[in-house]
């Protein structure tokens, strides 16, 4: 009786063990996600495109390059002069151990949301777009140009 007393204490102490280590792992796995979406936030919204292509799936490429063909000289000149480009992640959520989604605070870029027409400095919006695993990497895919939420009118 007291060797199974013993036995069974030893496989209850696992238990906790086994919600340390899958908790540790959830953490590890949304700051991970979260590191992959600050980082696609600052490049692509500095518009430093370039940077953010390697952030994307290669399917999302074609969105990036059709951002990149919006530009025009003067756009350019605008966006230098914007200052600098503040992420902040405004929620996360790990799906599975191969799909997130995250919803990104942009404040101080320059948005070119019309055809033909300059872009326009924002001063705040939100942004929410997934991201997947993909050989033992987190990569934004874009399933068509990022748009921000429209506003709560409450």
């Amino acid at each position: 009786m007291v060797i199974f007393a013993t036995d069974f204490m030893k496989k209850l102490l696992y238990i906790p063990l086994f919600f340390i280590l899958f908790a540790s792992c959830e953490y590890v796995a949304e700051h991970e996600v979260q590191r992959a979406a600050t980082s696609f936030g600052k490049a692509y919204f500095s518009w430093h495109l370039r940077d953010a292509l390697p952030l994307t799936t290669p399917e999302s490429h074609e969105w990036i390059s059709f951002a990149a063909s919006q530009l025009r000289d003067t756009d350019i000149a605008v966006i230098k002069h914007a200052g600098d480009v503040i992420t902040e992640i405004d929620e996360c959520v790990v799906e599975n151990d191969t799909l997130a989604s995250v919803r990104l605070r942009v404040q101080n870029f320059c948005q070119a949301d019309t055809l033909g027409k300059p872009v326009r400095r924002i001063d705040e919006a939100y942004f929410r777009f997934p991201l997947v695993k993909r050989e033992d990497k987190w990569l934004v895919r874009m399933v068509s140009p990022l748009r921000s939420e429209k506003k709560n009118r409450d």
